[in-house]
Order: structure tokens, then C-alpha cells, then sequence
């Protein structure tokens, strides 16, 4: 048994592709959202170390997040919502330069609203393949929705040459019963060209006819 090499898609698989692009492209819209609305949740400080340390030591940090791994610190500053995010150089340095502040700042607070809210996250050494992983998704659902635009382009440009090629088929056809009918168009005007001569050369000698009987 013979399989064709140009064996002609499933229905089926047609189908799916169909579908695809229905579905990739809300997920990827999804996830591009999610990623913007990530990024915009926490705002990159321009502010130096030492201003960062200043901050704390002029009592201006409401709450701050350390991640003792990647050296990420999370904070917001009194009387702003934003919650400003900064790259420790040296974790070890940044804790012994805030701590005795921190802890002589909640000494002293008259209440819990007052007293400075922390915390220091043990992170792991793959928190930079998780804070990539929805970028990761996004790509690589570009290049499936691409691919997947690329083989219906080619689908359609087969069923384009297809139609073409029938097309041309067809006109070939056409052509060949039109030169058919004027060719026996033209016999027929020959028929009638020579039965036209003999009613000519009756009408001029009438009794050649009758002695040929």
C-alpha cells in the first residue's frame, strides 16, 4: 500500500488549527496583563544605598520586605501607598545598618499603626525562573500562534494553486471545444461551397445533368 507523499490534511487537524488561534490569543492576552499589572506593582527606587539607609534612620519607612537570597527590598515610605522596590548590594551590610534602628523604632512606638512592619523572606535560588516564567509563557505562545499562521497561509496558498490549476484546466477544455467547432464549422461551409457550384453549373448546362442521368 502506497501512502501519497502530498496526502491531504484531516479534517480534524484542520479544525484544530482553526480553533487555535481563538484560544492563544486571549491567553496570551491574559498573561501579557498579568505580567504589565506585576510590573507595575512594585516601582523601581533610583534612590542610592545611603539614601536608603537615610530613610530608615529619619523614620520615614511605614513597611519593608527583605529577600535575604536575591537582595530585593520591598518598602513604602510614610504617608505613600507605592511600594518602592530596591537591589541590596550585601544583604549581611544592609541588616546590620537597619536593624538596631528598626528595633529601637518598635521599642519606642506608642501603638501597633506606629511601629514598622517587616519581613525577611528565605528566597530561593530560583525565584529569577519564576519572576521570568510569564515571559517564558508569552514567547513561547508567540511561536506557536505564529507557526500555526504560517501553516494556514501555506494551506490556503495549496487551495489557491488548486483552484488555479482547474481554472487553467478548464480554459484548456473550453479551448479545445472551441477550436473543434471551428473546425467542423469550416468543414461544413466546404460542404456547402461545393453543393452551391454544382446548383451553379446545372442552372448553365441543365442537359449535362440529364445525359449523366
Amino acid at each position: 500500500m502506497n501512502n501519497s507523499p502530498n496526502k491531504a490534511p484531516s479534517p480534524k487537524k484542520n479544525r484544530i488549527f482553526t480553533i487555535l488561534p481563538y484560544i492563544l490569543i486571549p491567553l496570551m492576552m491574559v498573561v501579557g496583563i498579568a505580567i504589565a499589572s506585576q510590573q507595575s506593582g512594585n516601582r523601581s527606587s533610583e534612590a542610592k544605598y545611603y539614601q536608603i539607609v537615610q530613610y530608615f534612620d529619619k523614620d520615614q519607612i511605614s513597611e519593608f520586605s527583605l529577600n535575604l537570597t536575591s537582595g530585593t527590598l520591598k518598602y513604602k515610605l510614610k504617608g505613600d501607598d507605592t511600594k518602592w522596590q530596591y537591589k541590596v548590594p550585601n544583604v549581611s551590610v544592609f541588616v546590620d545598618d537597619v536593624n538596631e534602628t528598626v528595633r529601637e523604632h518598635n521599642k519606642n512606638a506608642k501603638s501597633d499603626d506606629d511601629m514598622i512592619k517587616y519581613e525577611f523572606i528565605s528566597g530561593s535560588s530560583t525565584s529569577w525562573f519564576v519572576n521570568l516564567l510569564p515571559t517564558i509563557i508569552m514567547g513561547i505562545l508567540l511561536v506557536v500562534l505564529l507557526v500555526v499562521m504560517m501553516r494556514r497561509m501555506n494551506s490556503m496558498g495549496g487551495e489557491m494553486n488548486k483552484t488555479l490549476n482547474f481554472g487553467k484546466i478548464n480554459a484548456k477544455k473550453q479551448k479545445d471545444q472551441r477550436e473543434k467547432t471551428t473546425f467542423e464549422q469550416v468543414a461544413g461551409a466546404d460542404e456547402e461551397k461545393e453543393e452551391l457550384s454544382e446548383m451553379v453549373d446545372f442552372l448553365k448546362s441543365p442537359e449535362k445533368f440529364s445525359t449523366l442521368g
